[in-house]
C-alpha cells in the first residue's frame, strides 16, 4: 500500500474504490496489483467514496497530461 501520488499511472488501469469506513474487502485487495491510500489529517477518519474517487482520478489525469 502506498500514498496515491506515488505510483506512475501511465498504463491501462481499473480504479476500485473501497467503503468509506472499512476500505476494500480482503478478497478484492488480493486481486489488485497495487493498492493506494489517501492520507488524512486528524480528526478526519475517512472520505466519502465519491470524494476519494475524485482525488485519485484527478491525480491520474494530472500525471497523464503532464507526462
Amino acid at each position: 500500500e502506498q500514498i496515491y501520488t506515488a505510483p506512475i499511472y501511465n498504463c491501462p488501469l481499473i480504479v476500485v474504490i473501497g467503503n468509506e469506513g472499512r476500505g476494500l474487502r480482503r478478497s478484492i485487495r488480493r486481486l489488485c496489483d497495487r493498492v493506494v491510500r489517501i492520507p488524512l489529517a486528524r480528526p478526519i477518519e475517512s472520505l466519502n467514496a465519491s470524494v476519494a474517487a475524485a482525488v485519485v482520478l484527478f491525480e491520474i489525469r494530472r500525471q497523464r497530461t503532464t507526462a
